[in-house]
């Protein structure tokens, strides 16, 4: 249940090593008219090949794009 205010709260999920050893995956919710969640953005990668992306950045980015997808589709 922490985990998931914590989710809530940053707006992102993060999962760090727990499907697949050195793999990094961050989603956000994508929200319809009514704010409802319909959808989802993820992206998985490995830190050590993207050493100029920060987590805080990659987090950004992927909030960011569900945003813009939930705006599209007339969500806030």
């Amino acid at each position: 249940m922490a985990q998931l205010e914590d989710i809530r709260r940053e707006g992102v999920s993060v999962a760090d090593n727990e499907n697949i050893p050195g793999v990094l995956s961050l989603g956000a919710p994508v929200r319809d008219a009514q704010g409802r969640i319909v959808a989802s953005v993820s992206v998985a990668y490995l830190p050590s090949a993207a050493p100029g992306e920060s987590r805080a950045k990659v987090s950004q980015d992927v909030r960011e794009a569900a945003r813009k997808i939930s705006a599209a589709i007339g969500g806030a």
